[in-house]
């Protein structure tokens, strides 16, 4: 899997260089809400817009990650709990025990 991802950000990265190599006298003009920059280059137009998808990206993925984090800890809490009570049941004593029925207390009842 890290290579097919090395693979795509090589090519990207390879994509990006062709594109500012052929796109380098181009400029542009962006306005922004209220703020406007004029004669910009198209490559940092573009570099600034892969930039801020790659930020946002890993902000998301940041998130996220630590929302499942934090719900792996409380399916571990909520584990140990019950493994604790399991172990507490396990040992406790019945209180109402009773000898099981064998063979002999079966013969007994017939034979009555």
């Amino acid at each position: 899997m890290w290579i097919l991802r090395g693979l795509l950000f090589l090519i990207f990265v390879i994509v990006l260089v062709a594109f500012a190599i052929q796109n380098s006298d181009r400029v542009v003009d962006i306005q922004f809400f209220q703020w406007e920059y004029l004669a910009l280059s198209v490559l940092w137009v573009v570099l600034i817009a892969a930039i801020t998808g790659f930020a946002l990206s890993f902000l998301i993925a940041a998130f996220r990650e630590v929302r499942f984090r934090l719900e792996i800890r409380g399916l571990k809490k909520t584990l140990k709990q019950r493994d604790t009570e399991i172990a507490e049941l396990r040992t406790l004593p019945l209180a109402d025990a009773r000898p099981a029925r064998g063979a002999d207390d079966e013969e007994a009842e017939d034979g009555e």
